[in-house]
């Protein structure tokens, strides 16, 4: 199983990186068009999937599993900065980096 997270152009390298019978999960819910050969895919028995967001239930399990230590979320976050930060972090957003999660902080 392979996860796309970042929503960028990718399919056609997963695609030829991909072991025959992997399992694409595209959840970086990409912009930009992808350019891809369907027998490439094809010739692999490749299955893609596409989720799209959660439901308002998704939340409040989400936040016992956290307050039980189910899900360890430390590691997450990678930067809190205040409202006067943000858009200058917005910016640095925009371009390739290292962070996953970034809080704003009133």
């Amino acid at each position: 199983m392979i996860f796309e997270c970042v929503g960028r152009p990718l399919l056609a390298h997963l695609i030829a990186i991909a072991p025959p019978g992997a399992q694409l999960v595209l959840a970086g819910t990409g912009m930009q068009p992808e350019s891809f050969t369907v027998v490439s895919a094809a010739l692999k028995r490749l299955r893609m999937t596409f989720p799209l967001a959660y439901t308002a239930d998704d939340f409040p399990f989400v936040q016992r599993m956290i307050a039980a230590g189910r899900i360890a979320v430390d590691g997450l976050v990678t930067a809190t900065v205040t409202l006067d930060e943000a858009p200058a972090m917005f910016e640095l957003l925009g371009q390739p980096n290292d962070h996953c999660k970034v809080l704003i902080t009133p």
